[in-house]
């Protein structure tokens, strides 16, 4: 029997060429216990989980065009937190699992690479793996998830699904700016990178984003852009601020993939034309958000990731030169943003065993600076990693929070990488 194979998604082609220094394309999702993780225990919950979602049961191989998955029978080993956050997970002379499951005390931790999923397919993966885990910890009936796609379903390319290709795409008129570097300091030696996590009042954030007629994602982003632009010396703020922000299309287009299923939108804040107050930047953020997010732009995007692979000579070209060239490309994309602000939504675990979770958090790799936000329950987790020792923006970050009445508890790694 022929070994089982899988092509990349449009949107993972660019991560195995991508990888660079603090920049490993490796999140970790978290979910932090009332008690602490029972080893033996995370071990079956894990293995059972990794038959569940058989799609991430693949290592990562080079073909003389393109990257693809082959299926392995490798199965996930549960060990305790060995390595710094986000560290390298592929590698081109080792054949390995895409993802590593860790505990440390009371918590949780799935790291993957961004080839083999998204942060809405890691989600669901975690999700079942604390599910299994507090059930056979605590003798309960194990319940059914909310997620309940087929393996068909969890291997879909909803890209390729979803891909017109007579879908026109419009060239872009927006002139290309190098957009303001919205990180300062020294670098971590050994590439190593800072998380500081706040863990904020949920209802409380979305009073006040209800308050000012804007989503959680748009009032979060424009308390970002403010501390930015609080930090900007007064001689670059004619650079534009550009924080770029996944979107969910699942949200849009009906898909049950566990694989990537997302795209990008960047919105543009320029502090040399407009006031750095918080309800311009939300009007601001709102309007353009709100463009990016209508079905016509989405489909565009969809058929711009698509165009690439059905480009003969993309198709026909080497991987090696595929690599330089996507290497080159993501490298002048990432002129073109300051930060990153991915908000993956709400955790969803099963009602009975919802007491026995404290939390969730996720964290991200990058070579500038990233926050990701995440609920559960009144908890709204956000964490910002850095590959730079200047804190300032974080700081501005949850002090404004702060001030307009939301509770913010703070944690941070950054003491133990000095």
């Amino acid at each position: 029997m022929k070994d089982k194979w899988i092509k990349l998604d449009n949107a993972a082609k660019i991560f195995p060429a991508s990888v660079s220094g603090p920049d490993t394309k490796v999140f970790r999702f978290a979910a932090e216990l009332y008690e602490p993780v029972a080893p033996e225990i995370l071990q079956e919950a894990v293995s059972e989980s990794a038959e569940v979602f058989d799609v991430y049961n693949y290592v990562l191989k080079r073909g003389l065009f393109w990257y693809y998955f082959e299926k392995s029978d490798l199965r996930p080993v549960v060990k305790e937190e060995y390595k710094p956050l986000c560290a390298p997970i592929y590698s081109t002379d080792r054949k390995k699992l895409l993802y590593e499951v860790t505990y440390y005390k009371n918590r949780i931790n799935l790291e993957i690479f961004h080839a083999l999923s998204d942060g809405t397919g890691a989600m669901k993966f975690l999700e079942c793996i604390i599910t299994k885990y507090l059930s056979k910890a605590h003798k309960i009936k194990e319940p059914e998830l909310d997620y309940d796609a087929s393996n068909h379903e969890k291997e879909d390319d909803s890209f390729y699904r979803y891909y017109d290709e007579n879908k026109n795409i419009r060239k872009n008129k927006v002139k290309h700016r190098k957009a303001y570097k919205a990180v300062g300091g020294m670098r971590f030696s050994d590439d190593r990178i800072s998380v500081i996590t706040g863990i904020a009042d949920l209802k409380a954030t979305l009073n006040e984003a209800h308050k000012n007629n804007t989503t959680l994602t748009g009032y979060l982003s424009a308390v970002l852009f403010s501390a930015i632009g609080e930090t900007m010396p007064r001689r670059v703020k004619k650079q534009p601020v550009v924080l770029t922000i996944p979107i969910n299309l699942r949200k849009h287009f009906p898909s049950g993939s566990a694989r990537n299923f997302f795209s990008t939108v960047n919105i543009e804040y320029n502090f040399k034309k407009f006031p750095n107050d918080l309800q311009s930047i939300i009007n601001t953020v709102t309007s353009d958000l709100k463009k990016a997010l209508s079905k016509e732009s989405l489909e565009e995007l969809i058929a711009r990731y698509s165009s690439v692979e059905n480009n003969i000579f993309a198709r026909i070209a080497p991987l090696s030169m595929k690599d330089v060239a996507l290497r080159i490309a993501h490298d002048y994309r990432m002129l073109e943003t300051s930060a990153t602000l991915s908000n993956i939504g709400v955790a969803s675990i099963p009602e009975e065993l919802s007491e026995f979770v404290k939390s969730f958090d996720i964290s991200c790799a990058t070579k500038k600076l990233q926050v990701c936000a995440a609920s559960f329950k009144n908890s709204l987790s956000l964490s910002f990693t850095s590959p730079y020792d200047d804190f300032d923006i974080q700081k501005n970050f949850f002090r404004k929070l702060t001030e307009n009445g939301i509770h913010v508890e703070i944690y941070s790694n950054a003491e133990t990488l000095k």
